[in-house]
């Protein structure tokens, strides 16, 4: 008899299990075929049954891990921080709510800004000094201030500056600020070097992409070597900047730099508040300045060695 069926006992027999063989495939008659077929059938459909069972307890652990979490943690991260971007002054409360929470806050806290996050930037440079101080000013809108804080702390001061090192003040709202301000006021010393400033660059919102965020005002003060310049041209590097202010003093390098600014972020409006001029041509300098802004508006401040009944206006006497 054939070990798989009771049909025959052909398929025991030398002489004819090669027609058995032939038929089943592999060195095995049909019948052992068709038992080989229902017992893998039979795992198959096993495990089948253990795979849906795992994926039904995993199912039901991750439905009851959902039910453990609040509306807000159940919320996709995406739509998360844009509910923070629309309420920025919420990011400090929200860490510490929970882990999770916690968590996603700081990944939106280092992510490039999507918004403006600073009003003005004025950035002061004490260029008699040996070791050169950069005095920069962040005027933050209040509600923002949270959103600044967090990324002050995780761009620069972890590593780079300590507490002593950054003021905070509030300012009130008044007719030339019309909403409520935070001024934190950084002190960075030339040996500080490249890292802290192109931190800091990040900390202020700079995307890595073509698209630029807006800065309202920056004002500069006492950029007159190339040492200070190269780490302005660092800190505003890639925003757009509406209103540029500049002074004290005007020189044909200072004329260079200024041009590079107003070609490189778009200057709109370019305010010059002077003492000293000198520059070789006045009148060029004014056409080409006047030529590349919306706005120009210059202040002459009192100069040495120049009456103060004198007509001088811009290195020029009338």
């Amino acid at each position: 008899m054939c070990m798989f069926c009771d049909r025959d006992n052909i398929c025991t027999r030398t002489m004819d299990r090669k027609r058995h063989f032939n038929m089943g495939g592999r060195g095995h008659c049909r019948c052992m075929n068709n038992a080989n077929n229902s017992n893998q059938r039979r795992f198959t459909t096993s495990e089948t049954n253990v795979r849906i069972e795992n994926n039904f307890m995993l199912n039901q652990e991750a439905d009851d891990t959902c039910r453990d979490l609040s509306p807000m943690e159940n919320l996709p991260e995406e739509l998360l921080h844009n509910i923070l971007d629309m309420v920025p002054d919420s990011v400090l409360p929200m860490r510490l709510t929970s882990k999770l929470l916690k968590s996603r806050v700081d990944r939106y806290v280092q992510m490039p800004r999507s918004a403006q996050m600073l009003d003005k930037l004025v950035i002061s440079c004490d260029c008699k000094k040996k070791d050169v101080l950069i005095r920069v000013q962040c005027f933050v809108p209040l509600e923002k201030s949270n959103l600044f804080e967090l990324r002050l702390k995780y761009f620069v001061m972890d590593k780079y500056l300590s507490h002593k090192e950054i003021n905070r003040y509030t300012r009130q709202a008044s007719i030339d600020e019309p909403r409520d301000q935070k001024l934190y006021v950084l002190h960075l010393k030339a040996t500080a070097g490249n890292k802290v400033l192109d931190r800091l660059n990040s900390c202020l919102g700079c995307q890595p992409s073509s698209r630029r965020h807006m800065i309202d005002t920056v004002d500069l003060t006492g950029c007159t070597d190339q040492s200070s310049r190269d780490d302005v041209r660092k800190l505003i590097k890639g925003f757009t900047i509406r209103r540029l202010q500049y002074g004290i003093t005007m020189s044909d390098d200072d004329v260079n730099f200024v041009i590079e600014l107003i070609d490189y972020h778009k200057v709109e409006t370019l305010l010059i508040s002077v003492d000293t001029v000198n520059i070789t041509d006045p009148v060029d300098v004014l056409q080409s300045f006047s030529s590349k802004v919306r706005r120009l508006k210059i202040i002459q401040l009192l100069a040495q060695d120049i009456p103060l009944n004198s007509r001088y206006m811009f290195g020029l006497h009338n």
